[in-house]
């Protein structure tokens, strides 16, 4: 069977994204014991990931554009930046992937930007990210926006 990213889904999770609270929506294509967990997600600009590693059980992660901007940053384990890309649709790159062990996160950089998102599964809340101490949480919604602009201007992404 075709399992089909087609306008009316990305359209939908985009709608549910812009009134979300963590303004972000996606839709599943997978079931969480599957060992490879495959979704679409729709952010908005304000959208915040916390920097975060896939370790023990460690997982390599992919992300490719399918509409709008991305910003991704790889970290070492004191928060330093040791590399970063900017991908998405009109973009020479179009997707990354992310290599196990290594704290990560990407943001968008417009509103109603899409990704499809690969990881190996399967997923278990307790075991699936390792949040980065020195970095804002999800929660704490003014201090990651901050960050996010600290981080953007330390990089000299203009958005």
């Amino acid at each position: 069977m075709l399992k089909k990213i087609d306008s009316n889904l990305i359209n939908k999770i985009i709608f549910d994204s812009q009134t979300a609270p963590r303004r972000r929506a996606r839709s599943n294509f997978h079931q969480n014991n599957e060992i490879i967990q495959r979704m679409v997600v729709a952010f908005q600009k304000d959208a915040y990931i916390q920097p975060h590693k896939h370790q023990n059980p460690d997982k390599l992660e992919v992300f490719i554009c399918l509409k709008g901007r991305f910003l991704a940053i790889c970290f070492d384990t004191s928060g330093a930046i040791i590399d970063h890309a900017v991908f998405g649709e009109k973009e020479k790159i179009r997707g990354i992937e992310v290599s196990p062990r290594l704290y990560h996160t990407f943001w968008p950089l417009e509103n109603d930007s899409v990704i499809y998102e690969v990881i190996e599964g399967p997923y278990d809340s307790k075991t699936h990210k390792k949040f980065a101490a020195w970095a804002p949480s999800e929660e704490e919604r003014e201090k990651s926006l901050e960050y996010m602009d600290m981080v953007k201007k330390k990089l000299k992404i203009i958005v």
